[in-house]
């Protein structure tokens, strides 16, 4: 059972397990049901380092949450994006550290995905992204 510091993790919700942190380059996840923004004040996305990611200064690494109508077709519609510069020296995220946290509106639509950017040619690690619920919610 999770406790207070940890996420309730869902095995059928998750955008990517141990992915590989796309390299001055873009990945996206498929879409996965979200419920219509799910229950209890909504649903959350967490994107966690799986193993140690390093994003050098002066680089960036870009999360979009993405929402559509549709599994697969439509047009994915931008509900946030959040971009980490690294300014004066590096970002180092060791293993579970949190790289974000998406809390999803009510008005967000049956499926959402996940992309993935950086500018950064030489960084390296895993990370997760999964659709969890706010139940043991802390400020991680």
């Amino acid at each position: 059972m999770a406790g207070i510091t940890e996420r309730l993790r869902d095995a059928n919700a998750v955008y990517f397990d141990g992915a590989t942190v796309p390299a001055n380059t873009t990945t996206t996840s498929s879409r996965l049901l979200t419920t219509e923004g799910g229950n209890l004040g909504g649903m959350i996305i967490l994107v966690r380092a799986e193993a140690e990611i390093t994003l050098a200064d002066t680089k960036a690494i870009t999360l979009t949450i993405n929402d559509n109508a549709l599994v697969t077709g439509g047009t994915d519609t931008e509900v946030y994006t959040k971009t980490i510069t690294a300014s004066g020296a590096d970002i180092v995220y060791a293993v579970g550290d949190t790289i974000a946290e998406f809390i999803l509106p009510r008005t967000v639509l049956e499926f959402t995905s996940v992309t993935v950017a950086t500018t950064d040619a030489l960084i390296t690690g895993t990370f997760d992204a999964f659709l969890s619920s706010p139940m043991g919610r802390t400020n991680v």
